[in-house]
């Protein structure tokens, strides 16, 4: 047998490279395309992250509630709360949810429409601030696909999800190209009143535009209804006392309706890039639980507004200090109205005990400096400000109607090393935040502010 000569380039250090991409911050990262994801069986977003160094994911059992996911050690208990999450650069976290602060819910993303997700691990992306303590998920879409797909799986408990996709391949003729994707699911589960089905539609538009520049806007619809068995107990159970398939109660659970419009625009190349996002939602959660207390229902009914845009520069200072620099902004409005009332059978059964309508507003800007002085050593400068109001009308209590102004500033600095092609070196020091709930902190307190979080890391 002749013998085989393999030979391959080594690429060069993304960390020590001047770049807009999470990749060559001074951090941990991960990216995703899709060929990892169709790799993976999936049946929801927890599988996506799931086999990740660093994750922690929770499935609570409990029809469609948004999974714990967690890094660096933050709980897994409270529905992905402390990581940053967006889908073409719109918030997906759930700024003062009656659920719990920051609330993340991702059933909404169809896997066979993700073209990239990064992982930022820790609070070192000045672009996207509130919740970011664990790290930042910033997912892109897909413009499109040279081919359709259709595809059917099932498993155990009567589960089955159904996705179909169209789109087409752009040509000089056709600037316009269509992303569409169609998934149905449902499982009836292990336990009794453990059934969940949903629906979810996703179109999009891309418009190439030339000389690197392309707009596109999407639409979503999503549907959600589920039972919840809530949370056994376990010295019942062990007394045999209930069956391990039991509901707590049959009358459990909840929906969720959710629709939504996201525009973006990338124009140049990404060394001198000029991208704007503008999206609006609007969606209703209903959720009736029991814990032991008796049933309560929570409602909420939320939409938001918003937008962000980023400029990046790339040239050199006084001709011999390779430099980059990237300035941003973002702002959204969210306009809420929540109810916790206690119910039997999801039928109210006593007073209300929460009813409130209030407007949020936060509006961010940063700035980021990465400086290159010879081939093998960058640094990364960079600084976010953040200044949020809050107006709470308390229907139950109109005189206990506060409003707060918090801000928050979040400094980061980072260093990469690489001495070799293929070792990067990198540390970095950097401040993250989640912001005052108006549900839980600022209706008691209207003095508090963000929960702030001091980050250093080293890695290789």
């Amino acid at each position: 047998m002749p013998p085989v000569s393999v030979t391959a380039s080594v690429t060069a250090s993304l960390k020590t490279t001047l770049s807009p991409s999470p990749d060559a911050l001074p951090a941990e990262t991960t990216t995703l395309g899709p060929e990892a994801i169709q790799r993976e069986p999936i049946f929801s977003y927890g599988d996506i992250f799931r086999p990740l160094t660093g994750f922690d994911i929770s499935n609570y059992g409990q029809g469609g509630l948004g999974y714990g996911i967690s890094l660096r050690g933050f709980t897994d208990a409270e529905h992905g709360r402390d990581i940053a999450y967006f889908i073409d650069r719109a918030p997906i976290n759930e700024f003062s949810s009656i659920h719990t602060p920051n609330y993340a819910d991702l059933n909404i993303l169809i896997p066979e429409t993700v073209a990239r997700i990064d992982i930022v691990r820790g609070p070192f992306d000045p672009e996207f601030g509130d919740s970011n303590l664990g790290g930042t998920v910033i997912i892109t879409t897909k413009d499109t696909e040279p081919f359709a797909l259709g595809t059917l799986s099932g498993g155990s408990y009567s589960e089955f999800r159904g996705v179909t996709t169209y789109s087409q391949v752009p040509d000089p003729e056709t600037r316009s190209v269509p992303f569409i994707a169609v998934e149905g699911y449902s499982i009836g589960g292990y336990r009794d009143n453990s059934n969940y089905t949903r629906f979810n539609v996703f179109a999009k538009d891309t418009l190439f535009l030339g000389q690197e520049q392309l707009l596109s806007g999407r639409a979503q619809i999503y549907g959600g209804e589920w039972g919840a068995p809530t949370y056994i107990s376990r010295d019942l159970l062990r007394a045999h006392l209930v069956k391990p398939t039991a509901a707590f109660d049959a009358t459990d659970g909840g929906n969720k309706y959710l629709q939504n419009l996201v525009f973006n625009y990338a124009g140049g190349p990404p060394d001198q890039a000029l991208t704007a996002a503008a999206f609006a939602s609007h969606d209703n959660f209903t959720r009736y639980s029991d814990f032991g207390a008796g049933q309560t229902g929570q409602l909420e009914n939320r939409s938001f507004v918003g937008g962000r845009t980023k400029k990046v520069w790339t040239g050199a200072i006084v001709d011999w200090l390779p430099a980059q620099l990237s300035v941003g902004g973002d702002f959204i409005g969210e306009f809420v109205n929540v109810v916790q009332v206690p119910t039997t059978s999801r039928n109210a059964n006593g007073p209300k005990n929460l009813d409130l309508h209030f407007d949020e507003y936060a509006a961010g800007m940063f700035g980021e400096l990465q400086l290159k002085p010879v081939y093998w050593f960058k640094l990364t400068g960079a600084t976010r400000y953040d200044q949020f109001f809050y107006d709470l009308h308390n229907r139950l209590n109109p005189l206990d109607s506060p409003t707060a102004y918090p801000g928050i500033a979040s400094p980061k600095i980072g260093g990469a090393f690489s001495p070799y092609p293929w070792l990067e070196i990198y540390a970095n020091y950097g401040q993250g935040f989640r912001s005052a709930s108006a549900v839980a902190d600022i209706i008691v307190n209207d003095k508090l502010g963000p929960l702030k979080l001091t980050s250093t890391e080293a890695g290789m």
